[in-house]
């Protein structure tokens, strides 16, 4: 009988309590148990604290650095209403660093931490003999560096000197082989780099996936780093799935990401939104002889996507199945894997924030065919594909609207410009015209739709004096874009110099393109002639035989036009109807004063019955 209720007490003196602390309460009284008898400092709760025991921290503002015992939790009430400040206080260990103390097995949620602009301070410090603490949901602002072994999930760090820094001679030998996570994470505008600077634990595997790292283009203490992220030691490191932007000030010395041996850079998106020819240093890769995998991530608007040495393909590096969209330079060595790399738009549901693929986006299934998304089919490229991606439903979103739009007069023709939209699914072009700015376009203003980006229209069935375009683009399932700003020129007074005179040669593409079709049975071919000479225009077949000779002449600068269709076929060359495919439009400029060639330009045509 004894003996049983020795059991008895032992286990009741073990059972974890649930404590609480809320700011200003009026009766602490330890052991704080209930809101009522709650403690009004978070330090008064955990120095009585056992391992297993909970504090739930009620909102209001704390100004006091602590130590959390083993195994305790700590409970904030929400980031956006439980604030922790900690600038101008000591250090409970130390008397530079760590204002959160943590042992082992810990978790720290729920809190705003708010600290000095420092490097030399840590918000939060993890004991070098701690195994699994827990770093969730909480918001760390200023110059905090959080020096962490265990998990980091789901924060947000703001304007941090460097956020997170694992160091390796930390680590005790019972930890090897330890998982460590650091996922689902927020860093804007953290000054050293993106915000983690990581020396990896010998042996321990780490995840560093679906993160959203951002540099804002107003960040301008940011001028020599711009993201650099480092994974260190040669043991394998999983990067994947998480997305980063950068709007560097200047060159970068140190790239965002740098792997080493064994390590994979996977599903992942590299966005530089400022693409600034001058930052010349900056790349989101550096490969140098270490045999990492870059495998399915997308690139966008860099100079240069990888920095590789060349060491690092002859030892076992793979780079493949990623996408280049508007690099200047992918990796600058000799890729056996090239034949698998992509150069399309992506095609993001919005460019700018959203970075799901629609429905129609060229990257979906074109990844690795050895990695599965988790619907079970090939590998997508993109944060959200692969192993870690995430199932989602493919939206079929309406193209981008049209940009760029430029008018003006050439000779006798209002000539409209506009870049051109790069989705795949992309069909075509409406025009709309007005004799004023802010018109809307709807069907009444309607003049033409084309697949081109430059169309060249008679100025004289405009009868208002100034002319005013807008455009929008349709995609092959007929959703259409919203209206584009609006660009006009001025009709009347032309001799006071609103007219323009071609500034260059330039060849257009035939448009409509392909044609022959019904309702297409005509094409249009343009060109531009800077300054007179004698023009050859002729159409040729995949074989090289001259099928059609529209211009052979001496003409003076300007624009031309001519409607070519079939078999509208010049009779001297004795050739048959054309058939349909594929045909290439020539256009050669002859000085006429030197006869040596001042242009040529070739086009591809396509013809369909």
């Amino acid at each position: 009988m004894k003996k049983l209720i020795l059991v008895i007490l032992i286990t009741v003196s073990i059972k974890a309590e649930i404590r609480y602390v809320k700011a200003g309460s009026p009766t602490p009284a330890p052991p704080y148990i209930s809101w009522v008898t709650a403690a009004d400092s978070i330090g008064k709760a955990l120095a009585v604290c056992s391992s297993g025991d909970t504090v739930f921290v009620g909102n209001g503002t704390y100004k006091e650095s602590v130590v959390i015992p083993y195994g305790v939790s700590l409970i904030g009430q929400g980031r956006d209403s439980c604030i922790w400040d900690l600038r101008g206080l000591q250090s409970p260990v130390t008397s530079t660093i760590g204002f959160i103390y943590i042992h082992n097995n810990c978790i720290v949620k729920g809190f705003r931490l708010i600290s000095e602009d420092n490097a030399g301070y840590f918000t939060i410090e993890v004991d070098k003999e701690a195994q699994n603490s827990l770093i969730i949901s909480n918001e760390i602002i200023k110059g905090s560096i959080l020096s962490a072994i265990g998990n980091v999930i789901n924060n947000v760090f703001k304007g941090c000197t460097t956020a997170l820094r694992v160091n390796y001679d930390w680590v005790p030998p019972n930890t090897k082989n330890t998982p460590w996570l650091i996922k689902d994470n927020v860093f804007v505008d953290c000054k050293n780099g993106i915000g983690v600077f990581i020396w990896i634990p010998a042996g321990s595997p780490l995840e560093i996936s679906n993160n959203y790292f951002y540099m804002s283009p107003n960040n301008l203490f940011m001028m020599n780093y711009c993201y650099s992220f480092f994974i260190g030691v040669a043991y394998p490191v999983i990067f994947s799935n998480n997305v980063m932007i950068a709007y560097p000030q200047k060159s970068s010395t140190l790239p965002q990401v740098q792997p080493n041996n064994g390590d994979t850079i996977r599903n992942n998106v590299f966005s530089t939104k400022n693409n600034r020819n001058d930052i010349y240093a900056f790349e989101n890769i550096e490969l140098s002889s270490a045999r990492a995998k870059i495998i399915n991530n997308h690139f966008e608007n860099n100079p240069g996507a990888i920095a590789a040495n060349p060491n690092a393909i002859t030892n076992g590096a793979r780079i493949k199945y990623n996408n280049y969209w508007n690099v200047k330079s992918r990796y600058l060595i000799e890729n056996p894997d090239s034949t698998t790399e992509l150069n399309a738009d992506p095609m993001f549901v919005k460019d700018t924030s959203d970075f799901h693929l629609q429905k129609y986006s060229p990257l979906i299934d074109r990844g690795d065919p050895a990695l599965i998304d988790k619907d079970g089919t090939r590998s997508d490229i993109g944060a959200y594909g692969g192993l870690l991606g995430e199932i989602y439903t493919y939206i079929d979103k309406a193209p981008r609207v049209p940009s760029g739009l430029q008018v003006s007069l050439v000779d006798s023709f209002v000539v409209v410009r506009w870049k051109k939209n790069t989705e795949s699914d992309f069909d075509s072009y409406y025009l709309y015209a007005d004799s004023v700015s802010n018109f809307t376009a709807d069907t009444t203003k309607f003049i033409t739709w084309t697949t081109d980006t430059v169309l060249a229209i008679p100025a004289r069935l405009f009868r208002w004096n100034n002319v005013y375009f807008r455009l929008k683009a349709i995609d092959r399932q007929n959703n259409k874009s919203q209206q584009s700003a609006s660009a006009g020129v001025v009709l009347t007074g032309v001799e006071q110099g609103e007219r323009k005179i071609a500034e260059k040669y330039i060849l257009y593409q035939n448009y409509p393109n392909p044609w022959g079709s019904r309702g297409r049975e005509k094409t249009r071919i343009s060109y531009e002639l800077k300054e007179r000479g004698y023009v050859k225009l002729r159409i040729y077949n995949i074989l090289g035989d001259e099928v059609a000779r529209l211009v052979n002449e001496e003409q003076p600068a300007g624009y031309y036009e001519y409607d070519y269709g079939v078999p509208l076929i010049n009779e001297e060359l004795k050739v048959s109807p054309l058939a349909s495919g594929t045909y290439i439009l020539r256009m050669e400029v002859i000085n006429p004063e030197t006869g040596t060639p001042a242009y040529s330009e070739s086009k591809k045509m396509l013809y369909v019955k």
